[in-house]
């Protein structure tokens, strides 16, 4: 509306698991579900059929990559004990508890984590709700094991990114740039030098039945 500013939608391609429910609220009154061939008569905004077409063009991932970077943890320089055992700060675990139902929409095939406890206490809410269980431990993905052998910790990577579904992971700020950036250039896209990693941002990386990533979409924060 005039003068009410600009307005954020994320568009998202989905899959249904399960029928989700939904209420009647005064921005959306319906819910309904479509073949893709449907769609575009059901939008009255050019824009809409132009990401339908845009979405044709990509296609559905094969693999998605939902990659957290680790919430707030407590002060370094205050942690006087093994730096892996850091906990989350306050704020941290509220960040964590708030990342939960924003990662429930990916319905998470497997989980896996980086080594530190910092990393593990950030989905663990998530874990907890939807009781996925414990998640794997990959010491090639934390800080410490990916410098030693960057093309290893890559390696690794790609590997968990092959598997079919949705795999959540969580890791460090040393970490994530250098992997995203690696995909977007082997994409033939040039990465920003400052690729973001902010505490509880995410990374939903998706790739096709060839391992070559398809999309590459940033949230600093959890939508609300």
């Amino acid at each position: 509306m005039p003068g009410k500013g600009h307005k954020v939608v994320h568009y998202w391609a989905a899959e249904v698991v399960r029928d989700p429910g939904f209420t009647a609220t005064d921005e959306t009154d319906e819910l309904r579900w479509l073949p893709r061939d449907e769609a575009p008569r059901c939008s009255a905004a050019p824009a809409d059929a132009d990401l339908l077409d845009r979405l044709d063009q990509v296609g559905p991932p094969s693999s998605t990559v939902v990659l957290v970077r680790h919430a707030k943890a407590g002060s370094r320089t205050a942690w006087e004990g093994d730096d892996d055992l850091r906990p989350l700060s306050g704020t941290g675990f509220t960040q964590a508890d708030r990342l939960a139902d924003f990662l429930a929409r990916f319905g998470p095939d497997r989980l896996a984590t980086a080594p530190p406890l910092r990393c593990g206490q950030t989905v663990e809410p998530y874990a907890r709700a939807s009781g996925a269980g414990e998640p794997d431990v990959e010491p090639l993905l934390g800080e410490h094991g990916y410098w030693v052998s960057p093309a290893d910790g890559l390696a690794r990577f790609r590997t968990l990114a092959a598997q079919p579904g949705v795999t959540l992971l969580c890791s460090q700020g040393g970490v994530i740039p250098d992997v995203v950036g690696h995909l977007l250039a082997d994409a033939g896209r040039s990465p920003d030098p400052d690729l973001p990693s902010h505490k509880a941002s995410t990374w939903v990386l998706g790739f096709g039945d060839d391992g070559a990533l398809l999309s590459a979409d940033y949230y600093r924060r959890p939508p609300a």
